[in-house]
């Protein structure tokens, strides 16, 4: 993921949007990635840092080459913006883009189905309309 060892990953979702492609001002900056906000500033559905590698007690290091974003829902599109950082804790550096139009979404649709909805909520309302004007008429009769 980042040929930095002593680094940060970074990726923020956000909600799928064809529009990131051609449109550069939806596109979070590498420093909003960083911060888990969207172009605007808002929140983002869901960020996630993982350190870019990690030493064992013998001293390999294993590069980071994959990471799980909780918070998302089942069968939804989302777009993820993906920066890193240079592991300066104060001041970091972000991987810099010539232009925005290099820094490009990674699309996805989360695994399996949104839950259906089993309410009958229809034959509630409907029951409650008839009842409503079983009682109007009822008024007017005997009024």
């Amino acid at each position: 993921m980042s040929d930095n060892d002593h680094g940060e990953v970074i990726c923020t979702v956000l909600a799928s949007n064809s529009s990131y492609a051609t449109n550069n001002n939806l596109k979070p900056t590498a420093t909003q990635v960083y911060l888990g906000l969207d172009a605007n500033n808002a929140s983002g559905v869901s960020s996630k840092r993982v350190n870019a590698s990690s030493t064992d007690t013998a001293g390999t290091v294993t590069k980071a080459s994959s990471m799980t974003v909780d918070g998302l829902t089942k069968g939804t599109a989302y777009s993820a913006f993906c920066t890193a950082t240079n592991g300066v804790p104060v001041f970091p550096g972000y991987v810099s883009y010539t232009s925005l139009d290099n820094f490009t979404p990674i699309n996805f649709t989360t695994a399996g189905e949104l839950p259906s909805d089993d309410d009958d909520d229809f034959a509630l309302l409907a029951s409650s309309n008839v009842v409503s004007l079983f009682l109007m008429i009822a008024a007017l009769i005997f009024n």
